[in-house]
């Protein structure tokens, strides 16, 4: 049906179009669409080949154009579109629409919409539906988005990977500034010599103003810092290094548990008793405590190794740090559990590391954040293989956390 839409409603959405003049000719509304038939105003123009100035029309072309949903329902604009001709050259061009680009047939604002709207943690295929298009036109509007790459790298640096299955690599790497809580930016593959090659794009100035490296206990990541970063410390994740304490003691209860078969389902059903803090055990949870550790020795012995870890890790100075680790490493070669000999080799290994861990403030929890962040990505968009595209969504959808989205990043 034709609507009789005030005079009012048409100026504003000729001014949200970025144009001016009574352009809007009539309204026909649906149930399903609103259609705006538009005229722009004729105009002395120049022409492309020739440059000379001519208001003359050759004829016109109707035009349909979506635009940005008006209450909720799909809009368009048919737009009554005038072709000039040069009467110098000869040369016939269309009028210039200034809210549309060449050859597209949507607005720039609903397409920038489309693109924003690729920064929430959702898939594509929904937000084609929510805009009425196809799946493919939104990742190619997507597509044109890059995100930068960092200028500079910030002062604590940490690195972890995360299973992303994309551009033919199993494991991906994500670079965060920990002290900031920012994700910075992620790499294709982890691999030493790559991950080498990246860094080596920074001066040797920049590197060395990082101070802190922050890893989980890997080999790769730490050969990565010794090459890239002179005067950086090395912080090991205080989660992976408490980690690593549990699993032992965990080993231990599951020896036992095959061990005892008559108890081996009460050990099973309160292995979180033995994983809890013993000062945050409740009454009844110390109860069952007593009674699991009286069913073994080996038990007993490794949730005393595990309780005095504790200890380490509320030390606040170096010289405290480095004591308190050593006397637990000896009461660990005292008690002589098969479980906790790995151990013994690791933390020698990872001493420095260790101790700062200990007493720095920075871990790799905003890190394994950002990585739950990412695998929410990749299970809403049912996998991503192009990295780039993979990249920029995890960045974007990142930014869009941190900032309004009514605005991108300047690349």
């Amino acid at each position: 049906m034709k609507g009789r839409w005030p005079m009012s409603t048409f100026d504003y959405i000729a001014n949200s179009l970025n144009v001016k003049g009574n352009v809007i000719k009539k309204c026909i509304h649906s149930e399903q669409q609103i259609e705006f038939i538009m005229e722009l105003n004729r105009a002395v123009v120049q022409c492309p080949n020739c440059h000379a100035k001519t208001d003359r029309i050759k004829d016109y072309r109707w035009q349909r154009i979506a635009i940005e949903s008006i209450l909720h329902q799909q809009a368009f604009v048919r737009l009554h579109k005038r072709r000039y001709v040069c009467p110098c050259c000869g040369r016939t061009f269309f009028e210039t629409v200034p809210f549309l680009q060449r050859y597209q047939r949507k607005s720039k604002d609903l397409q920038m919409q489309i693109m924003v709207s690729c920064f929430q943690k959702r898939s594509f295929t929904d937000i084609a539906a929510d805009f009425h298009t196809s799946t493919t036109t939104v990742i190619r509007y997507f597509d044109r988005l890059h995100f930068p790459h960092p200028q500079h790298l910030p002062q604590v640096l940490a690195m972890d990977e995360f299973r992303g299955n994309a551009h033919g690599q199993k494991y991906q790497v994500s670079i965060t500034d920990v002290e900031h809580n920012e994700l910075i930016d992620i790499l294709p593959r982890r691999d030493a010599d790559w991950i080498i090659r990246y860094f080596l794009r920074y001066p040797k100035a920049e590197r060395r103003r990082v101070r802190y490296v922050v890893m989980d206990m890997s080999a790769l990541f730490r050969s990565v810092y010794k090459t890239m970063f002179p005067n950086a410390t090395l912080i090991a994740d205080r989660f992976h290094v408490q980690r690593l304490v549990l699993w032992a003691m965990e080993r231990v209860r599951k020896d036992i548990q095959n061990t005892f078969p008559k108890t081996s389902p009460y050990l099973k059903h309160n292995k979180r008793i033995l994983q809890k803090r013993g000062t945050t055990l409740s009454g009844e949870e110390l109860v069952k405590l007593r009674c699991i550790l009286s069913q073994s020795d080996e038990l007993r012995r490794a949730y005393i190794l595990k309780e005095a870890f504790y200890k380490v890790l509320r030390q606040k100075t170096e010289l405290a740090a480095k004591r308190e680790l050593n006397k637990w490493l000896a009461m660990v070669m005292g008690y002589n559990l098969d479980a906790f000999k790995g151990i013994l080799r690791s933390f020698k290994d990872w001493e420095a590391a260790i101790i700062q861990a200990i007493i720095q403030p920075y871990s790799n929890g905003f890190t394994e954040g950002c990585n739950n962040l990412i695998k929410t990505v990749k299970r809403v968009a049912f996998g991503m293989r192009d990295f780039n595209r993979f990249r920029n969504r995890i960045l974007y959808v990142n930014w869009q956390k941190r900032n309004s989205a009514n605005a991108l990043p300047s690349s």
